[in-house]
This record gives structure tokens, C-alpha cells and sequence, in this order.
């Protein structure tokens, strides 16, 4: 269910974690949504970048895979 919004999600940009889930909306808890985010990344859907500053920034990307499964992504959400 929330794989598919969070790959339409990423299609636009690059989005950081409290970004997405509020984008994604009040219907997804952050437990749920980092564990998403972990299988999509396990699957070689997403990327994770972390940037060496205080805080760390952590950015989630869509991979070149998960594009080319766009046209299909764009019709399911």
C-alpha cells in the first residue's frame, strides 16, 4: 500500500524523512514508514544518502531501476 505513494513521492525529488511523511500524509506512522523505506532500499528501489553534518541529513532517492518502472508507478498511485 504506502510503496507505491512513496515512489511517486521520490519520482518528483529527492525528499528527506519527516519531508515524505508529510507529503505522504497523516495516515502512515514513522515506524511504518522507515521500515518501507528499509525494503524498498533492500529491493534496490530507493537510495539513502547520508551527509556527514550535526544532525545527520539523510535524503532517500528513487533509484535508476525504480525509474524505469515509472509509467506503471505513475498508474497505480
Amino acid at each position: 500500500r504506502w510503496k507505491t505513494l512513496i515512489l511517486a513521492y521520490l519520482h518528483e525529488q529527492p525528499l528527506r524523512f519527516a519531508e515524505l511523511r508529510r507529503a505522504i500524509g497523516a495516515g502512515i506512522s514513522e515506524k511504518v514508514l522507515a521500515q518501507q523505506l528499509r525494503e524498498l532500499e533492500r529491493h534496490g528501489m530507493v537510495s539513502r544518502s547520508v551527509e556527514d553534518t550535526k544532525p545527520p541529513r539523510v535524503e532517500y532517492a528513487m533509484t535508476d531501476h525504480a525509474r524505469s518502472l515509472c509509467p506503471a508507478i505513475e498508474k497505480l498511485a
